[in-house]
């Protein structure tokens, strides 16, 4: 019982980014790109004036480009990853996009990375875009 425990503990705490309270949604996506710049080229571009959020938003966010970068390392044969964040008064626009070989969202069958990431925004009464670049936008 004790170990079931342990497990669940060490489950439960990677799947919360701790340190994102603290240094922020774009603090942590510096260091998350940092951590795969050995596999991948990413850039990330962030709108002057970007205002912290909410602590659930931008664990969301975080668990998205997260999600989003390892499915696009694992699945895509991309080269480059690009991560623009807009901030806007009334709400904000996450695009990420890459060169890989891409896929029709209609078409493909729904994988955990995906449902994932859908969830995550329906979690945020967001809205997103499946094009030649992911796009999440009003999140508010």
């Amino acid at each position: 019982m004790s170990s079931l425990i342990d497990a669940a503990r060490s489950i439960s705490h990677s799947l919360y980014p701790v340190n994102l309270e603290s240094v922020g949604l774009v603090l942590y996506v510096e260091e998350l790109i940092a951590n795969l710049s050995h596999k991948i080229n990413i850039s990330l571009q962030v709108m002057s004036g970007y205002e912290k959020k909410d602590l659930f938003v931008e664990v969301q966010l975080y668990r998205i480009i997260q999600e989003f970068t390892t499915n696009v390392i694992k699945h895509s044969d991309a080269t480059d990853i690009w991560i623009y964040i807009k901030d806007y008064p009334e709400n904000m626009a996450v695009v990420i996009s890459d060169n890989g070989q891409g896929f029709e969202y209609e078409e493909v069958k729904k994988g955990m990375g995906i449902k994932n990431i859908e969830s995550r925004i329906k979690s945020m009464n967001a809205t997103h875009k499946w094009k030649k670049h992911f796009q999440i936008k009003e999140v508010v």
